[in-house]
């Protein structure tokens, strides 16, 4: 875990994991409802790469902390 960012070493804390499930990922992107996110994730409007992991699709806490990071920038 050392080589998180501290926004990724805090997504881990919360979740406990280094993947988020959809709808932990429209909790932390705030999207109003995890179907929204399927949604944008269909039409490639999600702003953060996800992938599948067997059934599920999940994102990786390194690329949620990127774009939270590249967001606050701004």
């Amino acid at each position: 875990m050392n080589n998180l960012s501290e926004t990724a070493t805090l997504l881990y804390q919360e979740f406990g994991c280094l993947t988020l499930t959809t709808k932990q990922l429209a909790q932390v992107l705030h999207y109003k409802t995890t179907r929204v996110l399927l949604n944008a994730i269909s039409s490639g409007t999600c702003p953060v790469h996800t992938f599948r992991a067997g059934k599920c699709r999940v994102a990786d806490i390194r690329d949620v902390a990127e774009y939270l990071d590249k967001a606050r920038a701004h």
